[in-house]
């Protein structure tokens, strides 16, 4: 399941979360702490375009501290 969590009208798009299966859970990318969701893109650009990186997280500020290193 596939969720708006920011919109961001300058940029025609928003961020998304999806939230991971319990059976395909894997340690969280930044912390190593049990993961639930995977954060990803979605652009306004014709039907549904999103973008949603395979790395799993337990937060978003994880996700956000992962992606500015």
């Amino acid at each position: 399941m596939t969720t708006i969590i920011y919109r961001d009208s300058f940029a025609r798009g928003n961020v998304v979360r999806e939230t991971v299966p319990k059976d395909e859970r894997n340690a969280c990318a930044w912390c190593g702490q049990p993961a639930r969701f995977r954060y990803g893109w979605d652009d306004d650009s014709g039907p549904r375009h999103s973008h949603i990186s395979p790395k799993q997280f337990c937060s978003r500020s994880c996700e956000r501290s992962y992606n500015e290193c």
